[in-house]
């Protein structure tokens, strides 16, 4: 998902310099279509399901869609697999892809070598990464390093209440679809707690987060404040998460499985900020200017998925191991996860005060 709000910088800048001459067409996997659907700067959205579906039924879908519309350019933000096969099957139809920097990649979760490092900055491997390969063949007015600008112009601000917001969150603003039975919190008066991650190795355990939502509503920041907890139906693990619910009435809602992908992200939009793992919801948080404070374990920060904006934060710890994989799948070689068991929630809640 943090994948899909970060390539969407690509097409906000090629509809804003060229226009309606180009007309973009978004292909993405059904679960993601929320995000996408109304989005200013997309003309079309596509879906298909990347579980159900395979390679055969996706070519199928590009190759209707380009009868009817005759593409001139496909642009491949994902250069996995099945989008290679894509650009070979139809290698009549120009393509690009963006460089996923494979090669640094093994070498520093393989063997400690980060050749990352030196387009480690505010925000820049992934968006810069996108923008930058492209920029040059797509005739853009867009240099390196001038990246920071570019998203400072939309994300960095001292009323929230006038906060320019990226024209991906933009399209959230005309639905009203929330959900907030009985009107029991208010806009920024809760903050958000997002355990869940697409692989349980890169989640902060369930005990830290209970630890610090204790913490944190027994603060003086966290006086009169709410706590929501999002995550998915399948999360199930943050059933754990109840005995807050129990011991906190009225202040602790746990709502994970009771919000769809849209509901939970307009949840962001209104949070105070969140707390979090590395995960797509963080992305979306701050698409809609709500600062959060991430948490890195197996996965690293030079790989460009952590938080740009200046009032965000992010938590790691310095460990020979880290990282020990490029999507934080690998099982531990340990028993313990130190890289995560040893960020502490007073450690989390030292962030928090930054930002209250």
């Amino acid at each position: 998902m943090g994948d899909v709000i970060l390539q969407t910088s690509l097409v906000e800048l090629l509809k804003e310099q060229h226009g309606d001459k180009v007309e973009v067409t978004f292909l993405t996997s059904k679960e993601f279509e929320s995000l996408l659907t109304g989005h200013p700067h997309i003309n079309q959205v596509l879906t298909f399901d990347r579980k159900m579906q395979k390679t055969k039924a996706l070519i199928e879908i590009v190759n209707s869609e380009h009868k009817k519309k005759n593409f001139d350019l496909i642009i491949d933000l994902h250069n996995t697999l099945r989008s290679t096969i894509i650009r070979w099957r139809f290698f009549y139809i120009p393509s690009l892809a963006v460089d996923k920097r494979r090669l640094e990649r093994i070498l520093i979760t393989k063997f400690k070598i980060n050749l990352l490092k030196p387009f480690h900055g505010k925000a820049q491997v992934q968006l810069e990464r996108i923008l930058f390969d492209f920029s040059g063949i797509l005739h853009l007015n867009y240099h390196r390093h001038r990246l920071s600008s570019y998203i400072d112009r939309e994300v960095n601000y001292a009323n929230p209440d006038e906060a320019p917001i990226s024209s991906t969150a933009y399209s959230y603003t005309k639905k009203d679809v929330i959900y907030n039975p009985e009107q029991k919190w208010q806009k920024k008066q809760y903050i958000c707690l997002l355990p869940s991650s697409a692989h349980a190795n890169k989640r902060w355990p369930e005990e830290h987060f209970i630890s610090f939502t204790k913490i944190f509503l027994n603060s003086s920041e966290g006086k009169n404040k709410k706590v929501l907890i999002l995550a998915g139906k399948e999360d199930t693990f943050c059933r754990a998460f109840d005995v807050l619910e129990k011991e906190f009435p009225d202040r602790v809602y746990n709502l994970q499985g009771k919000c769809n992908l849209l509901e939970s992200s307009l949840l962001t939009r209104d949070a105070l900020f969140c707390v979090g793992n590395d995960t797509g919801l963080v992305h979306v948080a701050e698409s809609f200017s709500t600062p959060s404070v991430v948490l890195f374990g197996p996965t690293t920060e030079d790989f460009g998925f952590y938080p740009h904006l200046k009032n965000s934060k992010t938590i790691s710890l310095q460990m020979w191991c880290r990282p020990c994989s490029t999507t934080g799948k690998n099982k531990c070689f340990r028993k313990e996860r130190y890289c995560m068991t040893h960020i502490t929630p007073q450690a989390v809640m030292d962030e928090v005060k930054e930002l209250c």
